[in-house]
């Protein structure tokens, strides 16, 4: 890897710094709560989770998916439609040493 070790270790320390003390001040915050809320509604709620988590997976696959076919698709019609402007153009010019038309009337 050819990327600075100082920027690297910067970079690490900005992303993670500031989330770790979101989550810690969330915990230190709500965390008694959510405990004494899943003791009482536990089963339904890591449910509800699991199948959230599980349905916006699928929809950023989907969705992921159909814009890379789509892309795909686009270029692949523009690479025909290429093809064949370049053949019709090649067909319609005629090179005057190359080609021999006789005159008229002889």
């Amino acid at each position: 890897m050819q990327y600075p070790v100082r920027k690297f270790l910067a970079a690490l320390l900005v992303g993670r710094i500031p989330r770790y003390m979101i989550l810690a001040y969330l915990a230190a915050r709500y965390g008694r709560q959510i405990i004494a809320f899943m003791k009482v509604h536990g089963h339904p709620v890591v449910l509800a989770i699991i199948l959230a988590v599980v349905a916006a997976a699928a929809l950023v696959f989907y969705f992921w998916r159909g814009a890379r076919a789509k892309r795909g698709r686009v270029e692949e019609i523009e690479l025909s439609s290429l093809r064949q402007s370049n053949l019709t153009s090649t067909k319609s010019r005629r090179h005057p040493l190359t080609e021999y038309e006789p005159a008229a009337g002889r």
